[in-house]
């Protein structure tokens, strides 16, 4: 029903965050707002995109609703679960493209997607066959073993997409994914966008 829909998706209440500019978090004229009085619901099956000007806010929401960022009031539900209370349970829920890749040189596409498998609580005994499906929505099989360091940035925002896919995530949070790409990568995103939410 409508209900359960809601319950697994998210529901934001009254969030603002500010920036405070002063020493021990005290306020300040010069604190910056960067969210206020926010009240948004997304259902299951949902698709939503933010738009909006630099600085308007739409990366802080993204941190705060994958538990990078904290200090907000308000209340933030996700597949149920509100983020301050059962982080643990979020994280397994969520996946997410930063708008910068956030990537080690030093590992290979397959470890960048095993350690984020761990992270995520993936079963050891599934984890395989979910790095191999990753790699190969994105693309990348071929190179799983060659250190990201040597990616394009194309290959380099696919891995970030493969990362945020890991594990089936009910909800998945994408930043400017197809920032700096060129025509022909940025329409292999949108294509695995698609295979990502459907």
């Amino acid at each position: 029903n409508d209900q359960d829909a809601e319950a697994r998706g998210i529901r934001i209440s009254n969030l603002s965050k500010v920036y405070r500019q002063s020493l021990c978090g005290r306020r300040s004229k010069n604190d910056v707002k960067a969210l206020s009085n926010i009240y948004l619901e997304i259902g299951e099956g949902e698709l939503l995109g933010l738009l909006g000007h630099n600085g308007a806010g739409k990366t802080t929401l993204i941190n705060i609703l994958t538990g990078v960022l904290g200090g907000f009031e308000g209340k933030i539900t996700i597949s149920g679960y509100d983020i301050e209370l059962n982080k643990d349970e979020v994280k397994k829920v969520v996946g997410v493209c930063p708008q910068f890749d956030i990537l080690w040189y030093e590992l290979t596409a397959k470890e960048h997607l095993y350690m984020f498998a761990k992270i995520k609580g993936i079963p050891e005994v599934e984890i395989e066959e979910q790095i191999r499906k990753a790699l190969e929505e994105v693309n990348l099989t071929k190179v799983k073993d060659v250190w990201a360091g040597t990616f394009s940035g194309g290959m380099k925002r696919r891995l970030s997409m493969a990362i945020a896919g890991i594990g089936d995530p009910s909800i998945i949070f994408l930043d400017e994914p197809t920032t700096g790409m060129d025509p022909k990568n940025r329409r292999q995103v949108w294509e695995l966008i698609k295979v990502l939410t459907f």
